[in-house]
């Protein structure tokens, strides 16, 4: 805010949009600005919805220790749950893919490293598909399943914010 003109910052995977110049007078105005937002739900923010975190998430030295209290679960194809029980890699900007690795268990008991990111409509299949053609060489992970978050019944999307 400078003067008498407000800009709207809006930052997302793909980058930053900046509104032009909008006249403010009134505080008023603000806080009927920043009010819908503030007590939006996390999912029209662009929050993963199939992603529940129920205790502080914690950091890299938290891999090294027992884990005897889940972090939440993440809701996979088919009813299929994972128990997160702690982040691996967290990227670290506003602009990006929003890339997270989880470390996480299904309801079998096995371990697995669970990768959520933004994808563009294009390239949404790209990494399954190469990691299918690169099956069974050494040094290359394996992949166990791979899908689009659903929002709402539909897959998500920029599109959907």
């Amino acid at each position: 805010m400078a003067h008498s003109l407000i800009r709207v910052h809006s930052y997302d995977h793909s980058g930053l949009i900046v509104t032009s110049p909008i006249p403010f007078n009134d505080p008023i105005q603000l806080i009927n600005m920043i009010i819908p937002i503030a007590f939006s739900e996390k999912s029209c923010l662009g929050y993963d919805p199939t992603i529940h975190i129920v205790t502080p998430i914690p950091t890299l030295e938290h891999l090294q220790m027992e884990q005897s209290e889940l972090l939440g679960k993440i809701e996979g194809p088919n009813n299929k749950t994972y128990e997160i029980l702690a982040l691996i890699w967290r990227g670290g900007s506003f602009i990006g893919r929003g890339t997270t690795c989880w470390k996480v268990r299904d309801r079998t008991g096995k371990i697995y490293a669970l990768k959520d990111s933004w994808v563009e409509e294009p390239r949404v299949s790209y990494e399954s598909d190469v990691l299918t053609r690169l099956k069974g060489i050494e040094g290359i992970p394996k992949l166990v399943a791979a899908w689009n978050v659903q929002f709402k019944g539909k897959d998500d999307s920029i599109q959907t914010i």
